[in-house]
């Protein structure tokens, strides 16, 4: 069974498609690329992204900047909900090393509802919910084009008050940050907040 399917328009006009598919033994990605005209380039049914031990679930995903395309996905394979990456290029090549991804957030406590974008240089900036400090906060961070993280190590704090931060949402400022905005709950009332993050954290 094939779910949460994702997709994004490359810069050449190839529209990427990942999703959750359960066709082994655990849960694992899948992808496909499709010409402009509709023609299929990787192999019928789809290619494995990434299927290594455990889950992998809930792909995001964002255009590259030169063709390709970055996936983002949570990830099971150390017994936790973590945030792993990948950059493939038109082949379906991975990019970055390890080939099944770089760990972006690798920590205890969960994560969830993760949001990419592309920092328009070849790499991404990544939001997710974080419960590590005990309540559930906003996390980011920002690889580049080699797939190096630029903000601390298994992510920066874009939001840690009190109480909880929920569904982070996130677009590029158009020179080279990128704003979050999310649900919080940190006062009396419901209320949105934001916030501008420059390109090292």
């Amino acid at each position: 069974a094939a779910s949460f399917p994702a997709s994004a328009v490359g810069s050449t006009g190839v529209l990427y498609v990942a999703w959750q598919d359960a066709r082994g033994p655990d849960d694992d990605l899948y992808g496909q690329a499709y010409a402009a005209d509709g023609e299929t380039l990787w192999a019928p049914n789809g290619i494995p992204l990434v299927a290594t031990a455990r889950n992998q679930r809930t792909p995001i995903v964002t255009p590259d900047g030169e063709g390709g395309v970055i996936v983002v996905w949570m990830d099971a394979r150390n017994g936790g909900t973590d945030v792993y990456a990948q950059r493939f290029d038109v082949a379906g090549t991975p990019l970055w090393e390890p080939a099944d991804g770089i760990p972006v957030a690798v920590t205890p406590g969960g994560k969830d509802d993760t949001k990419v974008v592309s920092d328009g240089q070849s790499g991404c900036f990544i939001a997710w919910e974080d419960w590590r400090q005990g309540n559930q906060d906003i996390f980011g961070q920002h690889l580049n084009s080699d797939g190096e993280a630029m903000w601390e190590p298994d992510g920066g704090v874009v939001c840690g008050a009190p109480g909880h931060q929920y569904d982070p949402f996130i677009s590029a400022d158009g020179a080279g940050g990128v704003v979050v905005a999310w649900w919080d709950v940190a006062f009396p009332h419901w209320r949105v907040a934001a916030q501008r993050m420059c390109a090292d954290g």
